[in-house]
């Protein structure tokens, strides 16, 4: 960790992007997108649940059915775990000298056709479209990271077969067993890695 907290000023969002996509295993385009918009933007708050690095995002998509109200406005909301280096890497990049920074388009078409530019100098060609190689990162996850996950976990991942995730709603009755009314509302703002910890309410079991 000490060699990459030396190297904060020299992380891009493009180290941001590949480390979603390789350590947390964010495959689906929109998802990517948002998150790379909301760190560009510095809106991205980290919470903790169970000890994990989660972020709590809006997908502004309309292949995205809606599942909870902002605003009075029916839109997306997409709980994302992150991999630990993840949430570490957001947080030197946040932390880092503004002034410094390097102006960035964050389109990730963008970003990933530049990418393409730099390797084209290199051995390694990059001459797959975002598409192919966000779908050859499953090889990447499951072979040098291990991740032995089912072939069907594979395809929600990557979007083939389409989910919905819980709102924050939905979240805060299962951690904390509410009922929920137009008067009763919880929220949680808790830090990534501190000691607050998150538990499960009675009866619930959690694999």
């Amino acid at each position: 960790m000490d060699s990459i907290a030396n190297k904060v000023h020299k992380l891009t969002i493009t180290d941001l992007m590949l480390s979603l996509i390789f350590h947390s295993a964010v495959l689906k385009k929109p998802v990517l997108q948002t998150l790379i918009d909301r760190i560009s933007d510095e809106s991205l708050t980290i919470e903790s649940v169970f000890e994990l690095p989660m972020a709590t995002i809006i997908i502004d998509d309309d292949s995205y059915h809606t599942n909870t109200y902002s605003d009075s406005t029916a839109v997306h909301e997409v709980k994302v775990f992150l991999s630990p280096l993840t949430s570490y890497l957001i947080k030197l990049h946040n932390g880092g000298s503004k002034t410094d920074r390097i102006p960035f388009n964050t389109d990730i078409q963008k970003l990933y056709q530049k990418l393409q530019m730099t390797k084209s100098l290199s051995q390694n060609h990059l001459s797959m479209t975002l598409k192919k190689f966000l779908i050859g990162a499953v090889y990447v996850l499951e072979d040098y990271l291990f991740l032995d996950l089912p072939e069907h976990t594979w395809y929600l991942i990557l979007g083939w077969d389409s989910t919905y995730g819980l709102s924050t709603a939905n979240w805060q009755s299962i951690i904390y067993n509410l009922s929920h009314n137009s008067i009763a509302k919880v929220t949680t703002s808790i830090e990534c890695h501190n000691d607050v910890v998150v538990g499960p309410k009675e009866g619930v079991v959690v694999n």
